[in-house]
């Protein structure tokens, strides 16, 4: 059953409707990317971690993170990009999409992650990033501990 335009998608119907415009956009953009059962779409653009950096990860809710990214509606508007110097992160308190989007990569490897509205802000709207946006990443993973470490 679909929804009308006065009705509020339930996260089933958004998710499918996140997907179908992932898919059109991975299309358009030519892009070659694997999926996670969560809708999640990735790709590891550096396959091995670069040169000089001790491979670790991949990160996951008990890790902190130095992360360089900027953060795309999938319509091209930059809404966010890391700062210099970089922050670090706890992987627990970032978004759902981007946490299970960091699960793929180890240090010092980069990556794209497009997250559905449904793992990211969903219905909330902000400056720049309209209720219920898929939302393109491009991530460095630049180093990673555990969230106990000093």
């Amino acid at each position: 059953m679909g929804c009308s335009e006065t009705e509020i998608p339930t996260t089933a119907e958004q998710l499918a409707l996140d997907r179908e415009l992932i898919r059109a956009y991975i299309k358009a953009e030519g892009l070659e990317m694997d999926s996670l059962t969560n809708g999640v779409y990735y790709k590891v653009l550096s396959p091995e971690p670069a040169p000089g950096t001790r491979p670790a990860g991949p990160p996951n809710a008990a890790h902190w993170v130095l992360l360089d990214y900027e953060a795309f509606t999938l319509n091209g508007t930059l809404v966010d990009a890391a700062r210099q110097p970089l922050d670090t992160f706890l992987v627990r308190k970032l978004l759902p999409g981007l946490q299970s989007a960091l699960g793929q990569l180890k240090t010092g490897q980069s990556g794209i992650a497009i997250i559905p509205s449904t793992l990211a802000y969903k219905t909330a709207s902000f400056p720049n990033i309209p209720a219920n946006s898929v939302l393109r990443f491009n991530l460095t993973v630049e180093k990673l501990g555990l969230e106990d470490d000093d």
